[in-house]
């Protein structure tokens, strides 16, 4: 079973927590779960990526529940599935002040037994048949891909096609820079 697709057993009530050690967004160096072990209550979001409109979306909705944990004696940690910097570069235009963490492999969503399943065409042609609304902002449910492209148009996020790719079936591989005619601007496609 390849790596990236190995699920483990959730972590149980009154178990440990496993550790982590990942790079913070904000460049600040390493976000270990060490930080917080015996000092505060933690609440961990683990995100699949920023490609993920929902995850975009619901970190947005964290940094405004933020204070309110905060106020209650509890810190917020985000982990996101995205190199560290690209998240950069995305905070960067759409700030926030949650600690973030980057974890492009995954390791935590495994270690804390966050499914990951593979893309097959069975779970692919599932998905087509699934409908949903998110927060109820639609008039009614949309075909989830549907959903994820309105809610970035809603969102003001212009992706790119790997974005609208990963947004169904998960990050797709880098592909090759392609460059403008005139001048020397690089574009994903």
């Amino acid at each position: 079973m390849n790596a990236t697709r190995e699920m483990l057993s959730p972590v149980p009530p009154g178990a440990q927590a496993p550790d982590f050690a990942l790079a913070a967004i904000d460049g600040s160096g390493t976000i270990s779960l060490e930080d917080y072990r015996g000092k505060s209550p933690l609440f961990l979001a683990l995100f699949v990526g920023l490609w993920c409109p929902f995850c975009r979306r619901s970190i947005a909705e964290m940094a405004a529940t933020e204070p309110a944990l905060k106020a209650q004696g509890v810190e917020t940690l985000c982990v996101v599935a995205t190199p560290p910097d690209n998240a950069r570069l995305y905070f960067k235009y759409r700030p926030t002040r949650l600690r973030l963490a980057a974890d492009p492999e995954l390791t935590t969503h495994r270690a804390y037994g966050v499914p990951k399943p593979a893309p097959t065409p069975e779970l692919m042609q599932e998905m087509g048949s699934v409908r949903i609304n998110p927060d109820g902002i639609f008039p009614q449910p949309l075909p989830v891909e549907e959903a994820a492209a309105a809610v970035g148009k809603l969102d003001g996020y212009a992706g790119t096609h790997a974005a609208a790719v990963a947004a169904t079936q998960g990050p797709v591989p880098d592909r090759p820079r392609r460059h403008r005619a005139l001048g020397q601007h690089r574009m994903r496609h």
